[in-house]
């Protein structure tokens, strides 16, 4: 199709784009909030910390009270996980990177406050890079590590998302999140380890 058969159908059908442009935020609303009442539920249940507003801030993050900072306040931390969207600045909505269907991923970010080692990104970088054969189970556990950072990828299937959707079950289709956050209790002792060892060396180069 043409960018002026494509130009002509939209504007044939602009009244629908428009309804379907309402329904896809109101969707998003009701999907992201039940995603953000399980991470909620999960983190509460494991006694962290954590801040569950997605849809209204995009900011969904969790940590254990233990990566707080000394006499740091309840959001400065040494390293907290948050729900994030991966390469997502093209996509329309979130929800067709939730599902699969545009460029961007859904996952959890293991995210490392260099700051608060008293170091520059670059030297986090280097360290935490110089540590990856350390830890083969985060990377066999799903993990991606990107420069500093390790992501976890998740999605949900858009057909179950769809039915639970339709009979008003959200929490049926959300599996995968389920999934994710049990992969991230087994990875965390490791990834506790990774932050205990950069507060020893890093700090100690200062």
């Amino acid at each position: 199709m043409s960018d002026r058969q494509a130009g002509a159908l939209i504007i044939s059908n602009i009244g629908v784009l428009e309804e379907v442009a309402h329904h896809a935020e109101e969707v998003e609303k009701s999907v992201f909030g039940e995603i953000d009442r399980l991470i909620s539920e999960w983190t509460e249940k494991k006694g962290w910390e954590g801040k569950s507003e997605f849809y209204e801030e995009e900011d969904t993050w969790f940590a254990p009270a233990t990566w707080r900072k000394p006499n740091g306040n309840q959001d400065d931390y040494h390293a907290f996980y948050c729900w994030e969207f991966d390469d997502s600045a093209d996509d329309t909505w979130y929800l067709s990177s939730l599902v699969g269907a545009a460029k961007g991923r859904s996952g959890f970010r293991l995210k490392v406050e260099h700051s608060a080692f008293g170091v520059s990104r670059w030297d986090w970088k280097s360290f935490a890079g110089s540590k990856l054969g350390d830890y083969p189970q985060l990377q066999e556990a799903g993990f991606l590590y990107t420069s500093g950072d390790w992501f976890l990828p998740w999605r949900l299937d858009i057909k179950k998302l769809a039915d639970a959707y339709k009979e008003d079950v959200l929490v049926d289709a959300l599996d995968p999140v389920r999934t994710a956050l049990k992969t991230i209790d087994a990875a965390h002792p490791f990834f506790d380890q990774l932050v205990k060892q950069a507060a020893l060396e890093l700090q100690a180069r200062k």
